[in-house]
């Protein structure tokens, strides 16, 4: 099994979970780039040809990234119930046996 293949069949809840850190960590580096951006502009007080500060103009466009990947939906959380559960230990047991069976046919 590819490690597609077992993300995607046997912790798809995990995926969004995943996916959810990785966005935020993102905003996070965005964020900071923000920040880098805001003292340096500020200190040498750049402006754009048509007198607009650099720094607005930066200021606006990481905004735009943020508020992009902010307005994402979040992810719900799926409720596990005793079934959920032995449904997804079915699924390991089965995952256990393709991998034994690929073990035994290598030796």
């Amino acid at each position: 099994m590819s490690k597609q293949e077992v993300l995607s069949q046997v912790y798809p809840d995990e995926l969004e979970y995943i996916f959810r850190k990785k966005r935020d960590r993102e905003i996070k580096r965005y964020d900071n780039y923000r920040h880098m951006m805001i003292a340096i502009a500020a200190g040498f007080g750049a402006e754009t040809e048509s007198g607009e500060p650099l720094y607005k103009v930066y200021s606006q466009q990481l905004d735009a990234i943020i508020a992009q990947m902010d307005s994402a939906e979040p992810v719900k959380e799926k409720k596990y119930t005793p079934e959920d559960i032995d449904g997804e230990l079915d699924k390991l047991r089965g995952l256990q046996g393709v991998i034994n069976q690929t073990k035994a046919r290598k030796r």
